[in-house]
């Protein structure tokens, strides 16, 4: 499921990037040289910094900034179950979040703080985790407690 996932995100950026630079260049504007899959996540220092705010102690050592190695290790369950399914839950909501705060920009909006939304996404992860009655299933057991020592400095 996660590795359809990382495959539709990889389509769909490779579309989008083809459509808007054909778009952008029938009216005469350059996109911008550095907004590439690795640089919005997590080469940029704003999203790599989000993403190590968001991640806590979840992935430990601390990952580089490289797309690829993010990956990889999400995908290679080193980790427990339960840190495992939030280190995915994460990486989804956080790219999803600066995907949207991209667009905000691009649009017009305010920059918001890295700590905004790191808060946006935290309360996005337990909003799931409590939507997933992880209470009453076995094997979800301690997923909020696991998240929440996660937060812990």
């Amino acid at each position: 499921m996660f590795k359809m996932f990382l495959i539709l995100i990889e389509n769909i950026w490779s579309l989008l990037c083809s459509v808007f630079i054909s778009v952008f260049a029938l009216f005469g504007l350059d996109i911008e040289p550095d907004e590439t899959r690795n640089h919005l996540f997590f080469a940029c220092p704003y999203s790599y910094t989000l993403w190590l705010q968001v991640i806590g102690t979840l992935l430990r050592p601390p990952p580089s900034p490289d797309w690829n190695e993010i990956v990889a290790r999400i995908m290679a369950r080193s980790v427990g179950s339960l840190q495992s399914i939030l280190l995915r839950l994460a990486f989804q909501v956080s790219i999803y979040y600066l995907w949207k705060e991209r667009n905000e920009r691009r649009h017009g909006q305010p920059a918001k703080h890295v700590a905004q939304l790191a808060r946006f996404i935290e309360k996005t992860i337990r909003q799931r985790i409590m939507s997933t009655k992880y209470y009453e299933k076995q094997k979800l057991k301690g997923l909020m407690q696991c998240w929440f020592s996660a937060r812990q400095p």
